[in-house]
């Protein structure tokens, strides 16, 4: 869990509350805040602070004052007692650099992967429990005489009888994948879109998900 900063500031925006996880985001010690004015302090203006009268969240980048740059996440709402009457703001903040990286970087395998599989000479395919392909590469578009991946994953909707030239042939590779949870080197006949054949090896795998269920499968072809 992320830890998070707590300050309050009275109606004229003195800070009068400062815990540590705020001395080490914004990078100021209790006593430097006491008594500051408090949109000096974080990255939330003087009339965002003032005008509040709802919680409100944002994010936002700010350099701190050890000079380190970090992603925040604030959330500042106003302090009422129980008249009605408005004391003053408190705020809450979470630094949320990690999680943002740790996106980032996901963002920018899964390009590389789409990059990878767009020009790779195999062909690479993703198939639902329902039998329907759901990804294709332009290589196994062209393998299979389509016009296009995506024209792979709109027609192809089941995989055993529309893939495979022979039935017999079908059935051992889905047994393969789905008792064995893998498939090898499976030397066959793939049909293409015009009922003409190319002969492939192929390789599946069936991933389970975290409850133990199988989802479908992923393989390549290569064109022999």
């Amino acid at each position: 869990h992320a830890k998070l900063a707590y300050v309050e500031a009275d109606t004229h925006l003195r800070v009068n509350s400062w815990n540590q996880v705020a001395v080490e985001l914004f990078g100021y010690s209790e006593d430097e805040t006491m008594g500051q004015i408090l949109s000096d302090l974080i990255p939330v203006s003087k009339k965002d602070l003032a005008n509040c009268k709802k919680t409100c969240l944002m994010s936002c980048s700010h350099v701190n004052n050890k000079s380190v740059e970090l992603q925040y996440e604030i959330f500042y709402t106003p302090i009422i007692n129980f008249k009605g009457e408005i004391l003053g703001v408190a705020v809450l903040a979470k630094d949320i650099t990690a999680r943002l990286k740790d996106k980032e970087s996901l963002k920018q395998k899964e390009q590389y992967l789409e990059h990878l599989s767009g020009f790779a000479p195999i062909g690479i395919y993703h198939v639902n429990i329902e039998g329907h392909v759901v990804y294709a590469n332009p290589e196994y578009a062209w393998m299979m005489g389509y016009e296009s991946a995506e024209a792979v994953t709109e027609q192809i909707t089941d995989f055993a009888t529309q893939v495979f030239y022979d039935a017999k042939r079908a059935d051992e590779f889905m047994f393969g994948v789905f008792e064995a949870e893998a498939v090898t080197r499976f030397r066959c006949r793939l049909k293409r879109k015009d009922n003409t054949s190319v002969w492939a090896l192929c390789y599946a795998k069936a991933p389970k998900d975290d409850a133990g269920r199988m989802n479908g499968f992923e393989g390549f072809s290569i064109d022999i």
